[in-house]
C-alpha cells in the first residue's frame, strides 16, 4: 500500500478526474473531496454503533453508489477500523474507471468497483435513460455519455454478497429497497427525495431497527434523510 498525505490524496482525486474530464470544474468539488478526505465514514459508522453491535474481526464493506471510491480510499489508507474488504457498485462507467485506476495507483488490494445498477428489477440489463428505478444511481458529474438510451448491468438486491456494512445512496425513485433480502449487520442509507425519505422515516420489521436517523431539508430544498439500520 502506498504511503501517502491526505492532502497528496486530494490532489490526486483532483488530478485524475481531469484526466477523464477535461471540461471538469474543480471549484464545484473541492469543499466536498476536502471535506472527505478527513473523514473516516466506516470508523465513525463502528463507533456509533458499538453499543448494539460489535466488530471483533476486519469488516466487509459493500457501497451502493460508489462514484469514484474516494470513501473507500480515505478509509482503507487513514482509518482505524481493519476492514477486510470493499465492494462498490456504480452505474457510470467513468466512475468506476477511475476508481480501478485509482485503486492501482495506490496498491489496494481489497477493493474491488463494479460497473452495475443496484435494483429490484430482474434483468441482468437495465435502460438507465428510461428506468429511474435504481438504487445505486449515481448521476455522476463525471460521465461524458448524455443521457440517451443506454443499457448497463443490473445487479438484485438478493444477489449482493453478504456483508458487515451496507453503505446505500438512493439517487433515484427507487423506494422498494428489501432490506431484508440483503445479508447485512449495519445499513447506513442516505436518501435524496421526500419520496424516499418519507418511506424510511418510521421504516422498521421483525429483525431490522432503526438506530437513528436525521431528515433535512437542503438550500435547493429537498427533503434529504440519513438513517442508521442494524438487524438482529
Amino acid at each position: 500500500m502506498q504511503q501517502i498525505t491526505e492532502s497528496q490524496l486530494y490532489q490526486l482525486f483532483i488530478e485524475k478526474l481531469k484526466s477523464h474530464r477535461h471540461d471538469f470544474v474543480q471549484d464545484h468539488h473541492d469543499t466536498m473531496l476536502k471535506k472527505r478526505v478527513r473523514s473516516r465514514t466506516v470508523e465513525s459508522i463502528v463507533y456509533d454503533c458499538r453499543n448494539s453491535i460489535k466488530f471483533d474481526q476486519p469488516v466487509v464493506v459493500i457501497e451502493l453508489g460508489c462514484s469514484f471510491g474516494f470513501l473507500s480510499f480515505v478509509d482503507l489508507l487513514f482509518g482505524n477500523q481493519k476492514i477486510n474488504s470493499w465492494t462498490g457498485y456504480d452505474i457510470d462507467k467513468t466512475s468506476i474507471d477511475i476508481a480501478n485506476e485509482l485503486k492501482q495507483q495506490l496498491g489496494l488490494k481489497n477493493t474491488s468497483f463494479i460497473h452495475s445498477a443496484v435494483s429490484s428489477i430482474e434483468s441482468d440489463k437495465i435502460d438507465t435513460s428510461t428506468n429511474d428505478k435504481l438504487l445505486a444511481m449515481e448521476l455522476s458529474y463525471l460521465s461524458s455519455e448524455t443521457h440517451e438510451s443506454r443499457q448497463v448491468p443490473n445487479t438484485h438486491y438478493k444477489n449482493l454478497p453478504a456483508c458487515d456494512i451496507i453503505l446505500i445512496d438512493i439517487e433515484g425513485e427507487e423506494v422498494n429497497v428489501d432490506l431484508d433480502a440483503i445479508d447485512f449487520k449495519i445499513c447506513v442509507l442516505e436518501t435524496n427525495n421526500h419520496k424516499a425519505t418519507s418511506m424510511f422515516e418510521h421504516f422498521e420489521t421483525s429483525n431490522i431497527k432503526m438506530l437513528k436517523h436525521n431528515i433535512f431539508t437542503n438550500p435547493h430544498g429537498v427533503t434529504k434523510g440519513e438513517f442508521v439500520f442494524f438487524k438482529n
